[in-house]
């Protein structure tokens, strides 16, 4: 018997003990951390969820499948194409409305779908799956026709798909994420969280943007109350308690490189189990590494790359050319590669000044960058992409104080295509 058959029958001996007995301890994670096989992570994070060697203190925690062989009967029905996942456009056209999120052969694509995201990145699938459950729950993530179990199943897919994905969703899903409790269950996930976050910021190559954001996260998981861990007195506490008390730490002499002080002095902290003293160390270093700017530079590295900033701003002359040239002869120049360009330092520090420019400022950033791009770029929406770069620009622009509410583009659904919205 192969590994893999014998490890299902332990645990379909354990789930079926674990009905007769209930004071018998089950600790499946431990079991699960043994194993990397695709199959089982893919069982314990959506079909089983957070189960550990704690008590069961919240819904969230409980189990989603009563059956464990069930469970395996499923991801074998994935694995051999019996139950075939969602494309993009399939999702578009039969998940409309809660209810079709309760078919229970459109749940098992569902899961067919996330299966196939686990395996790799497919960025047009996890944005279409993030884009329906945010808009059937009113972006609530609660969908009162589906039960509690099916509840978290769609709360855990979306929450890997944003992770995951953390660059392609709206800056409002992104920070509604951080101060909610589906942080929390990120985390209880084994989401990469801290690896998302970092990454996003540092796509930026402007400080100040990275500055910006990253005390904008800091402030979202400041007010965070998704509960993680105990205190002294062995109640349930929340993110916002734990960012609360190393606030406090960093007040005191200590800097934020000597956080392992916080860890061994906090009482609290102590109290906690080995799997809570994780999550909450992900907690506290994701917050410390937002308001410590981390994300902007690297550690010992700021007053060094001032330096040689203002070394060669005294020895480089600025070229005669680029100083001569107006924005649209520079749009002229970098138009084999023009969203490229305009997302550099040069190419955003031109835009700006050419949206300030007197005669353009009546016009709107959003109509004035519109039309550029249609009259030097007319391909651009025919590429994953270079949307993807048109919505980078359009954030960098937005936290700049330019642009406007509405979306530049939109997908126009009876010619399935992106349209400009202007």
């Amino acid at each position: 018997m192969r590994k893999t058959e014998e490890i299902k029958e332990i645990f379909i001996e354990y789930i079926l003990l674990a009905k007769v007995e209930e004071s018998i301890k089950i600790h499946l994670r431990m079991m699960l951390e043994y194993l990397s096989d695709l199959e089982l992570r893919f069982i314990d994070r959506y079909l089983i969820g957070s189960v550990k060697n704690v008590p069961i203190t919240d819904i969230e925690d409980a189990l989603v499948c009563a059956s464990m062989a069930d469970m395996f009967i499923l991801v074998e029905e994935i694995k051999s194409g019996l139950v075939q996942p969602f494309t993009p456009g399939d999702l578009q056209t039969e998940i409309k409305s809660v209810s079709d999120l309760k078919d229970y052969d459109k749940q098992k694509r569902f899961l067919a779908s996330v299966f196939e995201l686990e395996k790799g990145v497919d960025y047009d699938l996890a944005v279409q799956i993030i884009t329906i459950l945010e808009e059937l729950s009113n972006y609530t993530f609660l969908f009162p026709l589906l039960s509690d179990l099916e509840n978290i199943m769609y709360r855990r897919i979306y929450i890997f798909a944003l992770v995951n994905h953390f660059s392609a969703v709206s800056d409002n899903s992104r920070r509604a994420f951080l101060s909610s409790n589906l942080f929390v269950q990120g985390l209880n996930m084994d989401l990469d969280v801290y690896g998302a976050v970092e990454k996003f910021i540092r796509s930026f190559f402007m400080v100040n943007i990275r500055r910006n954001i990253s005390l904008d996260y800091a402030a979202c998981l400041a007010i965070n109350n998704g509960k993680i861990g105990i205190d002294d007195y062995e109640k349930r506490i929340t993110a916002k308690d734990w960012i609360s008390k190393v606030s406090e730490f960093l007040q005191t002499p200590h800097d934020s490189t000597e956080i392992n002080i916080f860890y061994s002095s906090d009482q609290s902290y102590r109290n906690n189990l080995v799997f809570e003293k994780a999550r909450i160390k992900q907690v506290v270093d994701l917050y410390i590494a937002l308001v410590s700017g981390e994300f902007i530079f690297e550690k010992g590295t700021r007053q060094e790359i001032e330096k040689i900033i203002k070394e060669l701003e005294e020895i480089v002359p600025v070229g005669l050319e680029d100083k001569e040239l107006s924005f649209e002869e520079k749009i002229i120049k970098e138009k084999t590669n023009l969203m490229v360009w305009l997302t550099t330092s040069d190419g955003l520090l031109s835009l700006v000044s050419w949206l300030d420019e007197e005669k353009n400022k009546k016009e709107g950033a959003k109509k004035l960058v519109i039309s550029i791009l249609k009259k030097y770029g007319p391909n651009l929406l025919n590429e994953n992409e270079q949307i993807e770069r048109l919505m980078r620009l359009q954030e960098v622009l937005r936290l700049m104080g330019y642009g406007d509410t509405e979306e530049w583009f939109l997908f126009d659904e009876k010619i399935g295509a992106f349209m400009w919205s202007d």
